[in-house]
This record gives C-alpha cells, structure tokens and sequence, in this order.
C-alpha cells in the first residue's frame, strides 16, 4: 500500500538542548491508516505531529509526504484556541479567510457545524459554549479546508469523560464519511487503541519502543468492556508504566 508519511532516521534537536527530542524514528504511514501515538511526558509526540505539519524541520534524516497529500494536512490543537470575539461560524470560516490557497474552496461552514450538532450553536462565541462545544467547533474548523490528513494533539484530554466519548465516536464517524486519515497524540492508553488502527509507542529517549496494529473491527463504547480491546490496554500499560519507571520494556 503507497505510504502516506515515510520517516527514515528522523531526528529532531532543538537549540541549546543537550539531547534528542526525537531520534532516529524509522516508519511509515499507509494511505488511509489512522495512527495513535502514545508516550510519556517529553517522548517527543507533538514534536512529531509540528514536524508532519512542516512547522518545524527536522535536524536530520528523511521524512516524506506523499506529494498527492502535500498541502492537505490540518491541525488540531490540545486547546480550541477559538477568537474569543467571533461567532462559531465567523471562527470555522477563518482558515477560509486567511489563506489565499483556500479562499476559493466552497464553504461548508454552516454544514460541518450542523454535522457535529452546532446547528444552534452558530452565533454564539465561544464564551457561551462548553468546552465540548469550543472543542468541535475547532474540529470543524480544522475540517473546512477538507484535509486529507488531520493531525489532533490530545484535543479531548482536557474534557469529562462522557464528553471525551462522544468527540471520539464523532471522530471515527467523520473518518468514514469524510474520508479521513488522522494521527492523534494522547496520553490516554485506552483512547489509543480505541482510535488507532495502529499504535506508535514513544519513549522518553524519543525512540520507538512499541509499534502495534490493532485489529478490532467496528468501533463503538462496547468494545472498551471486550477481552481483545482490554488485552491490547494491558500490553500497552505494562510498556508504558516500565517507560514511566525509566526502564526498558
């Protein structure tokens, strides 16, 4: 299958820093695969995703975009950073308005909105939204330049739970109708293997220490409760908790 992200000895050290942030990362991302990268603290997860997203630039090795993807990636960050003094809808259309490549892209502001049950929700500011709320309207955002590829940095890890649910179902439902690849940085091991059809496990050392597929079929909240998905949780707790420990898995 073509390789949406090949990385080949990807190394990234930023100024005055005595080590790695990431070093030597050797992997490749299928057109399609959804990944989750996991990982301690410090291992280098949102370096990764700035460096898919070219706000920064590796210090060395290899990394490559499908060109038929070049452009066509978007970003969601832990935090809605929304305008404070716009509307739900004024803060969707601004990727429209502030870039000249997107400008004449059709605006499907008001649709993305209603599809992820804003339709009410239009012209409030954000200061009259839950964070749930703040945190689709970010998603919708980052979906109105229809991107191929959508990069999420622990957007939910700030919400309850039950809402943290409902934004990850949401997620895969936009996954199948939009026709999305995303990687998506959590801390949440469960979220992880909810998510990903795939798992790249982090160590501190900026290094992969885990690199799993993960093969359980249709998602939904039930499957949290299945012996497959509570296997996968625990081989990955045991991992982590030895990273967290500073020992080798």
């Amino acid at each position: 299958m073509r390789a949406a992200i090949s990385a080949r000895g990807l190394v990234k050290r930023f100024p005055g820093q005595a080590r790695d942030v990431l070093n030597g990362l050797t992997f490749d991302v299928p057109r399609g695969e959804c990944v989750a990268l996991l990982g301690p603290s410090g291992c280098g997860k949102t370096t990764l995703l700035r460096l898919l997203m070219g706000i920064e630039a590796p210090t060395g090795g290899v990394l490559e975009i499908d060109p038929e993807l070049t452009g066509h990636f978007s970003y969601v960050f832990q935090e809605p950073r929304l305008v404070p003094w716009r509307t739900s809808l004024e803060n969707v259309r601004l990727p429209l308005e502030l870039s000249a490549r997107h400008r004449n892209l059709p605006d499907e502001s008001v649709e993305l909105l209603e599809r992820l049950g804003l339709g009410e929700r239009l012209q409030h500011f954000p200061r009259e939204l839950s964070g749930g709320m703040q945190m689709r309207v970010a998603l919708a955002r980052a979906l109105v330049t229809r991107p191929r590829v959508l990069l999420l940095d622990e957007p939910f890890a700030a919400l309850d739970e039950r809402t943290r649910f409902r934004l990850e179902d949401l997620l895969l439902e936009l996954r199948g109708t939009l026709d999305l690849q995303y990687i998506f940085v959590t801390h949440s091991i469960s979220e992880a293997v909810y998510l990903g059809d795939r798992v790249l496990l982090l160590d501190t050392g900026g290094q992969i220490n885990a690199d799993e597929r993960i093969a359980l079929g249709t998602r939904d909240q039930d499957l949290k409760l299945a012996e497959p998905f509570t296997r996968h949780v625990r081989a990955f707790s045991a991992r982590f908790h030895a990273l967290e420990l500073g020992q080798s898995a």
